[in-house]
């Protein structure tokens, strides 16, 4: 397959930060990166383990960078900031979440991170076993969800809470619970979300994958079944599956929609990308490996029909096979897949064909075929275990690609390690349309 490389047309230093783990980049993060009004907002930790809040000015290109002091060191990506902007503008950010209470900052309307205040203590006492918080932004008012997992791994539930917009504003006692993994009338199971996917209309598209013990190997060789897609309507109170159908309320492994049935030990990545393209639909990128394969990176969509169709994009010649409780350090990155105008996507991952260069895949509609366009070399290799982070909400309305790159890397031990290594951090950006060529 052709491959071109395209250089960046903007690049932002941000000071060092955190390469121990891929706490910094993880392409499920919601939202890493994300698109204000004048410029960028953004999140990661500094090589001592402070949270570093930045924006960007569109105009100027000159970054704002406000730190703050973590109860602990990061140690792996449960502990990935997420980030977004309430109807009022006020900028929230929560962060350190891996069964546990988050640290959760908040800014006075504008956004300014200067004005971030530290508001933990305001956060539900059920709030304190919380996993991968996702920070989402829906509907004409732009309303403001938390979205989070309550359980371990392989037996889980996920809720949403919605921020409830007043002086100075509050998070509800209510909870909705949306996906329900602990069920006593059914196996036990942990849903794992990809990126939530936030409609033009307001509902929320949520594509996961079940992890369970109950199959295949147990603890020490999970498996995550299928790929499964749900829409959320009216503030996550109706849910029905991708062609209207309502579902029963939280969806379950009985009653929820299988879309791509992934056969046991294919080894499904647990969490990867997923987007909205033009007039509602929906895209998601994962990993798996077909029989007698290699695992490879699969471009997932839904055709004119509502139907769900997938891809293989790549042909890795080096493969490799997730062992332990969690996600473990691989050859390639797990994709993201972000939304371009006119029924286009890019997807964006590293290879490590040629020394773990970071590489953008364009893909245009209806067939999304992998030959319509060549692969594009965006950085040339040595970023080790970095794991792609995007603006992904805005990129077809901006024009830009805008990534967050370091160099990361990322050692056995997980959750039990802290392993402190220092690389420098930058905000790089490339014309959209200059991919394509």
């Amino acid at each position: 397959m052709p491959t071109t490389t395209v250089a960046p047309c903007r690049v932002v230093p941000l000071g060092h930060a955190w390469a121990g783990s891929s706490v910094n980049c993880k392409p499920y993060a919601c939202e890493g990166l994300l698109q204000g009004q004048t410029g960028l907002f953004g999140a990661f930790y500094t090589d001592v383990g402070e949270l570093a809040v930045y924006f960007v000015d569109d105009s100027t290109g000159r970054p704002r960078i406000a730190r703050h002091a973590m109860p602990r060191a990061p140690i792996d990506a449960h502990d990935t900031p997420s980030l977004q902007l309430d109807p009022e503008g006020r900028l929230h950010v929560l962060c350190g979440a891996h069964v546990s209470l988050p640290t959760y900052l908040r800014s006075a309307p504008g956004g300014a991170p200067e004005t971030l205040q530290n508001c933990t203590s305001e956060l539900p006492q059920d709030m304190a076993q919380l996993t991968y918080p996702s920070l989402l932004s829906c509907g004409s008012r732009r309303d403001l969800f938390l979205l989070y997992r309550i359980g371990h791994p392989d037996c889980s539930d996920w809720s949403v809470r919605r921020w409830i917009s007043n002086n100075p504003g509050q998070w509800s006692d209510e909870t909705t619970p949306i996906i329900r993994g602990r069920a006593a009338t059914s196996w036990p199971a942990g849903p794992y979300l990809n990126q939530p996917i936030a409609f033009e209309d307001g509902s929320v598209g949520l594509a996961y994958v079940w992890r369970s013990s109950a199959v295949g190997g147990g603890k020490e060789d999970p498996r995550n079944i299928g790929l499964d897609f749900l829409l959320a309507d009216d503030g996550f109170l109706r849910l029905t599956t991708g062609t209207g159908i309502e579902l029963a309320r939280p969806a379950a492994p009985a009653n929820t929609e299988r879309v791509l049935a992934i056969p046991w030990g294919a080894d499904l990545a647990n969490q990867c990308g997923a987007c909205a393209l033009e007039d509602r639909f929906a895209a998601v990128v994962t990993c798996w490996r077909p029989p007698g394969g290699r695992r490879q990176i699969h471009f997932c969509w839904q055709d004119q029909t509502r139907a769900w169709r997938s891809r293989a994009i790549t042909d890795f010649k080096r493969d490799f096979h997730m062992r332990g409780t969690g996600t473990l350090p691989s050859p390639h990155s797990r994709p993201i897949v972000i939304p371009v105008s006119g029924h286009r996507a890019l997807v964006v991952y590293r290879d490590a064909v040629n020394g773990g260069r970071l590489v953008a895949k364009p893909m245009s509609g209806p067939n999304f075929a992998a030959s319509n366009h060549p692969r594009v070399v965006l950085i040339a290799g040595g970023l080790s275990q970095y794991e792609p982070v995007a603006e992904r909400l805005q990129s077809h309305r901006s024009g830009f690609l805008h990534l967050f790159i370091q160099r990361a890397e990322q050692k056995l031990g997980g959750d039990e390690v802290e392993h402190r290594v220092s690389e420098p951090a930058s905000l790089q950006s490339w014309h959209i349309e200059g991919l394509f060529r």
